[in-house]
């Protein structure tokens, strides 16, 4: 039986593979990239292919949206949270925030 050997393309031979832009962080918001490690073999790069409709800042790059903290105050019944999973080693937990905000 012969082994099937997919052709390889050489139309990105010699080309340089560039870093991934910078990115801005926003705060409060967690992570600012979705990369898979530090070496990603392939990145992405942004141009402008002419749908863009304003909202640019002076750089050039979409304005990020201005995040807001909400907070809202809220009467619970209880701060206790009951867990019925095997995987925990506990059966209640405690949750007095209800969520978080991570810091950057």
């Amino acid at each position: 039986m012969k082994a099937i050997i997919p052709e390889h393309d050489d139309s990105f031979a010699g080309q340089a593979i560039l870093p991934p832009q910078s990115l801005k962080a926003r705060k409060g918001r967690g992570a600012v990239s979705n990369l898979q490690g530090r070496y990603e073999a392939h990145a992405r790069a942004g141009f402008d292919d002419g749908w863009s409709v304003g909202g640019l800042d002076a750089a050039g790059d979409e304005a990020a949206p201005g995040w807001k903290t909400q907070v809202s105050e809220e009467q619970a019944r209880t701060i206790l949270t009951r867990n019925a999973s095997p995987d925990l080693p506990f059966n209640v937990s405690l949750n007095p925030y209800r969520g978080c905000e991570h810091e950057m």
